[in-house]
C-alpha cells in the first residue's frame, strides 16, 4: 500500500491518464478504458454509498463506460480539462488538483474525504473516507486503422512514437505527438497539425468491413489531411468476438436439438472454450490477415444420448474448419468454414 499523500505539500504533477485495474478484496475487477479524450478510469467494487453532499454537474463531452454489475456500486472517473469528474451511485463529484509531496492528488471540492491519488503507475481512491485497494495503472494499447483506394495506415501510440499516418503511394507521411482526444458519445477525435497542415482523425464505434479483405473491425475511421479525406476501419477485430459467451443457435442449417446447449467463448488471452452439446471443450483462436482459425486442444469425455453425441461431433468438426467470421444485420455471429458451412451464434 502506498503512503498517504500530504495535501499540504508542494510538487503536484500532471495527471496520469491511463486505464486502471483495481483488485478489491471481495470483488476483484479488471477495469478498462476506451480511447477517449478523457482517458477514462473504471474503478469497480468496494464503492461507498451515495453522498447527499455530492455536487450535481452538467453533461460534458465526457463518456462514462459501463462496468459489469458485480459490486454493490461503481465509481467512474474521467478527466475534463484540468478537473476530474467522479460518479458514484448516480452522484457526481468535481475534483481539483491539490499540491502534494509526491505523486498527483485530486480532492473533491465539497468533500475533503473524497480523493484520487496516483504515482508511478499505481493509484489510491477514497470516497467519503472509504479507501479502495491499491489500483494498478495500465497504459493504453496502441491503436491501428487502415483503408484502401488509396491505401493508408494510421497508428496511434499513447507513449513514445505518437501519431503516424501515411499513404501507400508515399505522398503523405505524418509524424507528430498523439493529440489530446476529444470524445462525444461513441465518437473520438484527435486533431493536430503537421507542417502547418491540419490532420483530423475521427473514430466512430460503428462496425466496419474492410473493403478488400471483408474482415470486420469494431470502428469506422475517417482521416482528413488538409482537403483530402480517407475512410477505413480500425481497432482489433478480436474485440468483436470477445466480451462474453455466444449461444450457438444453428449448425450448418440443421438448427439444434431441443434443449441442447452449445456455446463459444473467445477469451481476451486467445483461448477458446465452451459447451459442445454433451462435453466441454477448450482450445485457442488466431486472427491474422483475412482469416480466423480455431485449433481445438481437448474435450471432456462424457457420454450422452447418440443424437447429442452426433451433434457435438458435427459442431466440433465445423469449428476446426472455420476460416473467417461475419455478422448479420441483427448482430448474430456467423462462423464460416472452408466449404462455406456456417455456425450461427448470438450473445448469451
Amino acid at each position: 500500500m502506498f503512503p498517504r499523500p500530504d495535501p499540504g505539500s508542494a510538487g503536484a504533477r500532471a495527471p496520469l491518464r491511463y486505464p486502471a485495474a483495481c483488485p478489491c478484496p471481495e470483488n476483484p475487477m479488471i477495469l478498462r478504458a476506451g480511447l477517449s479524450l478523457v482517458a477514462i478510469l473504471m474503478l469497480s467494487a468496494c464503492a461507498a454509498p451515495p453522498s447527499p453532499r455530492a455536487t450535481p454537474v452538467a453533461d460534458e463531452a465526457l463518456t462514462f463506460v459501463t462496468t459489469p454489475d458485480c459490486a454493490p456500486g461503481t465509481v467512474t472517473i474521467g478527466f475534463a480539462g484540468d478537473r476530474m469528474r467522479m460518479t458514484t451511485a448516480s452522484r457526481h463529484y468535481t475534483l481539483h488538483e491539490t499540491p502534494t509531496a509526491h505523486g498527483m492528488l485530486f480532492v473533491a471540492e465539497d468533500d475533503p474525504h473524497t480523493s484520487f491519488w496516483s504515482e508511478d503507475g499505481s493509484a489510491l481512491v477514497m470516497v467519503r473516507g472509504k479507501h479502495y485497494a491499491t489500483c494498478r495503472m495500465d497504459r493504453p494499447k496502441p491503436y491501428r486503422a487502415s483503408g484502401n483506394e488509396p491505401g493508408w495506415l494510421l497508428d496511434l501510440h499513447f507513449d513514445g512514437p505518437g501519431l503516424r499516418f501515411s499513404t501507400a503511394r508515399g505522398d503523405i507521411r505524418v509524424k507528430l505527438p498523439t493529440p489530446e482526444a476529444v470524445r462525444s458519445g461513441t465518437r473520438t477525435r484527435y486533431a493536430g497539425h503537421a507542417d502547418g497542415t491540419p490532420l483530423i482523425v475521427d473514430i466512430s464505434e460503428q462496425r466496419c468491413l474492410d473493403s478488400m479483405s471483408g474482415m470486420p473491425y469494431p470502428d469506422t475511421v475517417q482521416v482528413r489531411h488538409g482537403d483530402q479525406r480517407f475512410i477505413g476501419c480500425g481497432g482489433d477485430p478480436a474485440s468483436l468476438l470477445q466480451g462474453g459467451e455466444w449461444l450457438v443457435e444453428d449448425i450448418a442449417g440443421r438448427g439444434l436439438i431441443d434443449a441442447s446447449h452449445v456455446t463459444i467463448d473467445f477469451g481476451e488471452d486467445g483461448r477458446l472454450s465452451g459447451q459442445a452439446s454433451c462435453n466441454s471443450y477448450v482450445g485457442g483462436y488466431q486472427i491474422g490477415g483475412e482469416t480466423l482459425r480455431i485449433p481445438l486442444a481437448m474435450t471432456t469425455m462424457m457420454h450422452c444420448a447418440p443424437a447429442l453425441m452426433q451433434q457435438e461431433e458435427h459442431f466440433l468438426s465445423l469449428l476446426r474448419q472455420v476460416r473467417w467470421f461475419e455478422f448479420d444485420a441483427d448482430g448474430a455471429l456467423i462462423l464460416v468454414t472452408e466449404s462455406h458451412e456456417r455456425l450461427i451464434a448470438r450473445r448469451a
